[in-house]
């Protein structure tokens, strides 16, 4: 036997702790560089599976002077399907010091009711309509501010939502919408 050999015979048990810490460095090394990975790819899978619903409100055609409806486009332009969890709509003038005055929604429990607990499909589109009433609502120069709320989960129940707000004057409809 050479000296060498002899040498790492008697001192095997050291080297194989040297080459065990190693090992075990090289592993914590290796698991901090793919745990961002691990929770980018958790993400990107989560954002490819998800339902996202997107609303689109047009004013109809008023049906008297006191009243103005809205009918309210649902789509679920994801992948997956989405449980409506919760539907709230309200109204309100904005009169000139910039005060809210509640408008009350005329038809609008038996969206709540058909829309609550529903499932929306992938590339489905669900019209939903509101009313509102209130004295020379069609005419008012105020603008009428609609506030539009819809939350919904997917497979690892997570809930997201959906808002429209819609501010219509008597000479545009202005819209904005915000997901999470």
């Amino acid at each position: 036997m050479s000296d060498w050999t002899a040498w790492l015979d008697v001192h095997s048990g050291g080297g194989t702790a040297i080459v065990t810490t190693v090992y075990a460095i090289f592993t914590v090394l290796l698991w901090r560089a793919t745990k961002p990975q691990a929770t980018l790819t958790q993400r990107a899978f989560e954002a490819s599976n998800r339902p996202y619903v997107s609303m689109f409100s047009q004013v109809d055609v008023g049906r008297g002077y006191d009243s103005v409806s809205f009918t309210v486009n649902i789509e679920n332009v994801g992948h997956v399907p989405a449980d409506v969890t919760k539907w709230q709509v309200s109204a309100s003038l904005m009169d000139l010091d910039g005060r809210q005055e509640p408008v009350e929604q005329f038809e609008g429990r038996r969206v709540l009711e058909t829309l609550l607990g529903a499932c929306l499909f992938p590339g489905r589109e669900t019209p939903a309509s509101v009313e509102f009433r209130h004295p020379g609502i069609w005419h008012a120069p105020l603008p009428l501010r609609l506030l539009i709320t819809l939350e919904y989960r997917g497979i690892p129940d997570r809930i997201y939502r959906t808002n429209v707000e819609v501010e219509r004057t008597r000479n545009e409809v202005r819209q904005g919408t915000r997901a999470t």
